[in-house]
């Protein structure tokens, strides 16, 4: 689309405009031209400046999409309002012969795809993204000449192009990772010929998870055969722990900057100090995992029998704005659900004010996974995750992250929700047939977040970890200040009741100013909105474009 769009813009719509088109060739709808001829000139401001070879983009939200598409909404709205009788005069042609406004209406699709994919999602027969309506346009293109879509498609042509940086993820995410689906069945395989003695259909993972002697006969295998070496790695590291631990590993990830070198070794100490099981740290950067491997060595030195932490390199490349997000946050998750282990994550901006682990734990017994939402929204915030190991969540978690690679459009955090059913409907190719259980974390009292918290002082000891993210935008330097403050405060020099208490008025401090009541309900939220379309979200017009 791109190489079109440039042929389109630099040679052949170039040559075409000094010859004379004879009527037979124009549309015969007033409207419909003049609206391709406003987009093209919007356009060519925009977005053929994204074009390759134009210059660079931005990794993400690159701003000149939303110049775009502002400046493209009020000439759809109005092609909108002339809709019926742009149709009438469309469909008066003679029969038999191509139409002419062809180009002219599968731009309006075409522009309608793009605000799609900047906006929240809409029931499937409304939405442009829908198969059976981005056929429908594919069909039609295919009637048209490669003439005719270079002389009147560079708008269309350029849209499409342009829409490939609305995505989140890359393509060549997944299918490259370190954790591949043959491991994963194959280590699946090794624990059902282990658990042989169960009836059949019985839940393979659930017995390896719940029986101690079986679960270390497969990491003891899963150590030694031919399983990929991160299997290997991680069966072994799993080894090192005596047995009665919690059967659960907890996960955080870093990359980036935040404006402190030490962020990575505190927040990993402070989890250690609270007493974590296990954790395992992913980064693809090796002064971050040099620091992990500081934290590590410094807790064997203190006298920890086993390591509990693990520093493990993540690969990926950096072409879309959530690849090292993404793949670090979930390549493990079927790893570890194969083990027989549930897995918890908890994002590298929370402080953890206790151990969650048991309360993780007591939850889980009646749902497969566990998760936050907002204070004051209802969408689900993976900052914090439970993920229990079964066969349902196994299948239940591959099939998430084959969603994130079939649809690199779709926000992670929106597909979350959506596979689990809770808040958002009709996310592109989420399935309908969800075997899974969810529990919402209480956001109130317990895994709280800087957006408010509804408790009082006798509460304070039902808080588990304070998330440094709110509803509302917060700046770096104001997380950054908050988070080293209170680790500042709670640096592990006391006998243990002395630091919990003192841990209690350090949370105290941080939790008075954000006393709120709770609302209920939640208003509604949908990650990712681009800013040109926010206002009309917010009034409700949005929904109208796509009727």
């Amino acid at each position: 689309m791109s190489r079109l769009a440039k042929w389109s813009s630099n040679c052949t719509r170039r040559s075409s405009l000094r010859q004379q088109v004879p009527a037979s060739g124009r549309c015969a709808a007033a409207s419909l031209n003049e609206f391709n001829a406003a987009v093209h000139v919007v356009a060519d401001k925009t977005l053929a400046l994204l074009l390759p070879g134009s210059g660079a983009a931005a990794l993400i939200f690159d701003g000149r999409l939303d110049y775009f598409a502002m400046a493209a909404l009020p000439l759809l709205r109005r092609l909108l309002e002339a809709f019926p009788k742009v149709r009438s005069s469309w469909q008066e042609e003679p029969t038999g012969r191509q139409n002419t406004c062809v180009m002219e209406v599968a731009t309006k699709e075409v522009l309608l795809l793009f605000l799609r994919l900047l906006g929240p999602t809409i029931p499937p027969d409304m939405d442009p993204l829908h198969r059976a309506r981005t056929a429908s346009l594919a069909k039609i293109l295919a009637t048209v000449s490669l003439q005719r879509l270079l002389e009147k498609g560079f708008s269309l042509l350029t849209m499409l192009a342009a829409s490939a940086l609305t995505t989140w993820r890359s393509h060549s995410l997944f299918p490259a990772a370190q954790v591949q689906v043959p491991d994963v069945t194959a280590v699946v395989s090794a624990a059902a010929a282990m658990h042989n003695s169960g009836s059949a259909g019985s839940d393979i993972l659930e017995a390896i998870r719940t029986q101690r002697s079986l679960q270390r006969s497969l990491w003891q295998k899963t150590s030694s055969f031919g399983a990929s070496p991160i299997f290997r790695q991680i069966a072994a590291w799993l080894l090192e722990a005596p047995e009665d631990l919690p059967q659960v590993v907890y996960m955080t990830m870093f990359f980036g900057d935040l404006g402190n070198s030490s962020w990575v070794s505190r927040f990993l100490d402070r989890a250690l100090v609270v007493g974590l099981p296990r954790i395992i740290f992913a980064s693809p950067d090796p002064a971050y995992l040099h620091d992990c491997a500081d934290v590590a060595q410094i807790w064997r030195a203190r006298g920890d029998a086993y390591n509990r932490l693990l520093c493990f390199r993540s690969f990926s490349t950096v072409a879309r704005p959530y690849d090292i997000n993404n793949y670090a946050k979930f390549v493990l998750l079927p790893l570890l659900l194969a083990l027989g282990m549930s897995y918890a994550w908890l994002d590298i901006d929370i402080f953890v004010a206790q151990n969650p682990t048991q309360r993780l734990l007591n939850l889980a017994q009646t749902a497969d996974v566990l998760t936050t939402d907002h204070f004051d929204e209802t969408c689900l915030n993976h900052g914090v995750i439970f993920v229990k190991a079964s066969d349902r969540t196994l299948h239940w978690a591959l099939s998430y992250i084959r969603w994130m690679h079939v649809y690199p459009f779709g926000h992670d955090q929106n597909g979350w929700d959506a596979f689990l059913g809770h808040s958002i409907e009709f996310e592109p190719l989420v399935p309908s047939n969800r075997n899974i259980t969810l529990r919402v974390l209480d956001t109130g009292k317990e895994f709280l977040t800087l957006t408010g918290w509804a408790g009082d002082d006798a509460d304070l000891p039902a808080a588990l970890l304070l998330h440094l993210t709110r509803t509302t935008p917060i700046g770096v330097m104001e997380k950054r200040t908050r988070f080293l403050e209170m680790l500042d405060s709670t640096l592990p020099s006391l006998d243990a009741d002395m630091a919990r208490l003192r841990d209690l008025e350090v949370l105290r401090a941080a939790l008075s100013p954000l006393r709120a009541a709770q609302p209920s309900p939640k208003r509604s939220c949908y990650e990712g909105v681009h800013v040109a379309v926010e206002e009309a979200v917010h009034d409700g017009s949005y929904w109208h474009l796509f009727k």
